[in-house]
């Protein structure tokens, strides 16, 4: 499902949006009032294709986030992440304590951080980004893996539609 190149069509804004480099809420902010909610933070266990990013086995417990991003009150974004759950020697023990504060302000300021490639996909029926977002059908969705100290942070992001009319108003 996940692919490292784009092999969907895309649209010029999506094709723009979808492999952009550093923070996507500096991206988002740069849009219009932006707005971050949580929907979801707690322990859970990796779905198949989660588990084999991260390098675990489905029964491996994880940290879970899971948010919605917003820009002048459109959802735009529902992003997800999940880190191992290693009790406290964990390199991602501050995600816990985010609460309503953008992940990328933890990803982005450390040097020691490394990204993989994005993998690209359309999120279909019983997939965790479509069950969140509400819908399926013409879905975009990237994800990488962060690491510091070895340790991994699956970070996915589900590009919502109302994000394609906010944009189109204004490039970041």
């Amino acid at each position: 499902m996940w692919n490292t190149c784009l092999p969907f069509p895309l649209s010029d804004l999506q094709a723009q949006w979808l492999p952009l480099p550093g923070s996507l809420t500096r991206a988002l902010r740069a849009l219009g009032a932006f707005h971050l909610e949580i929907l979801h933070e707690g322990c859970a266990h990796p779905n198949p294709d989660e588990a084999q990013a991260l390098g675990i086995g489905t029964d491996s417990q994880c940290w879970l986030r899971e948010v919605l991003m917003s820009v002048d009150g459109t959802h735009a974004v529902i992003g997800r992440s999940l880190t191992p759950d290693i009790p406290d020697a964990h390199a991602w023990r501050d995600i816990r304590t985010l609460s309503d504060t953008p992940l990328g302000v933890l990803l982005y300021e450390d040097p020691r951080i490394t990204r993989t490639p994005f993998a690209y996909a359309r999120p279909g029926q019983g997939h965790p980004l479509a069950e969140l977002a509400g819908q399926v059908g013409l879905l975009l969705a990237r994800r990488s893996v962060f690491r510091v100290q070895q340790e991994p942070l699956l970070v996915a992001e589900c590009f919502l539609p109302g994000l394609w009319e906010v944009a189109g108003r204004r490039r970041p």
